[in-house]
């Protein structure tokens, strides 16, 4: 016999129960936490789309030099989440 008291079947089902709320907890966590990092990222990376965008017309008024664009464009290098940039 598995269960030989009631006193073990209830420890067994509470830490069981116990488990499950714990598991259950920690994955809508984890996965309330990346929804919210993305979201941060993609308003922080649209703020810095809009920036750059400012500065970009102040520069493509008038004859825009290459080496000034570039040189522009290679501020975004310190932020990882940025994959590329293009005018």
């Amino acid at each position: 016999m598995l269960f030989s008291s009631i006193r073990t079947t209830l420890i067994v089902f509470t830490v069981t129960a116990i488990l499950i709320a714990s598991f259950s907890v920690l994955t809508f966590s984890i996965i309330e936490h990346e929804n919210l990092y993305r979201e941060a990222v993609k308003s922080d990376l649209n703020g810095l789309s809009e920036n750059m965008a400012n500065d970009l017309v102040a520069l493509m008024i008038h004859q825009p030099d290459p080496f000034e664009l570039a040189a522009l464009l290679l501020r975004l290098d310190r932020y990882d989440n940025v994959k590329y940039a293009r005018i």
